[in-house]
């Protein structure tokens, strides 16, 4: 089992925030439409708005929001923001394929994952979903605090974002999806029933594989607080890849890893929360 404990290096370097008189985002926008453009040269690229394109091929177009991804090259130094640019053209890539050729999108149900993400994540795709060709709704719930879960399907390159009309001819429901995605992403994932922590002790959980879905363990981590009686479970997962585990006495002084969490969220390439988590006998509590 890969795990670290103590010494994460959390904090990426910050930008220096342009001084320009110009809107910042005018040149950002007519950047990744040019990045679209010589991708997909087959396809329409309009400025909508500014950090909105809309990206059509014949009569199918979809609406691409750029918020996210300014505020990762806004937080973070050029070859984050270049490579996060880079993956974000590539990203989008079976949603332009499947405008013309549905096939390209083909599901099973060993496909499934339920994954942890962004409350605003989660907004930004039902509203991408709803403008779409097609109106289509994506599969999610709000989680925790600032979170949400998404049912998406894990493909061979990418991930794609499951809609609830493509369940049935998986021989699913809503549940029965909700059930097996979680089942499937936990699958590869720590047991918390018997994984060794270091009390007092930041754990920090970075070469898993979806590791923030762990949340999702409630059989886990109840058995993981039975084998801690009297301590305090917090966790945090500040982006999609991070997830860190501190089990500390109640009265534990939690200002610095909070601090740290802030910074590692603002800083993410894929934020999720920058709260602090604490585990009880209830579920996942925000902690203030």
């Amino acid at each position: 089992m890969q795990w670290r404990a103590a010494g994460l290096a959390l904090l990426l370097a910050m930008a220096p925030v342009s001084g320009a008189r110009a809107d910042p985002r005018d040149a950002f926008t007519t950047e990744m439409a040019g990045r679209f453009k010589s991708a997909y040269p087959d396809v329409s690229v309009t400025i909508a708005e500014p950090l909105t394109l809309v990206l059509a091929r014949g009569d199918q177009n979809i609406r691409s929001n750029l918020d996210r991804i300014y505020k990762v090259c806004q937080t973070n130094g050029a070859d984050v923001c270049s490579d996060a640019k880079t993956g974000f053209v590539s990203g989008i890539g079976q949603q332009i394929a499947a405008m013309t050729n549905p096939a390209a999108i083909a599901t099973r149900r060993e496909d499934l994952r339920l994954l942890v993400r962004e409350a605003g994540y989660c907004a930004e795709i039902e509203t991408l979903m709803a403008n779409g060709p097609v109106p289509a709704k994506p599969v999610t719930a709000p989680f925790i605090g600032d979170t949400c879960l998404i049912l998406m399907f894990d493909m061979p390159t990418s991930r794609r974002t499951t809609l609830l009309d493509e369940l049935a001819p998986l021989g699913l429901t809503r549940d029965a999806a909700w059930q097996l995605a979680q089942a499937q992403v936990l699958a590869p994932l720590p047991k918390l029933a018997s994984i060794d922590v270091t009390e007092s002790s930041l754990n920090a959980f970075t070469t898993f594989p979806d590791v923030t879905s762990l949340m999702l363990d409630t059989q886990g981590w109840s058995a993981l607080a039975s084998r801690h009686p009297g301590k305090q479970i917090i966790v945090t997962i500040p982006d999609d890849g991070t997830m860190t585990l501190l089990i500390v006495a109640p009265d534990f002084e939690l200002t610095g890893l909070a601090k740290i969490t802030r910074e590692a969220f603002d800083s993410a390439q894929r934020g999720i929360s920058p709260q602090l988590l604490r585990w009880s006998a209830q579920g996942w509590q925000v902690i203030p």
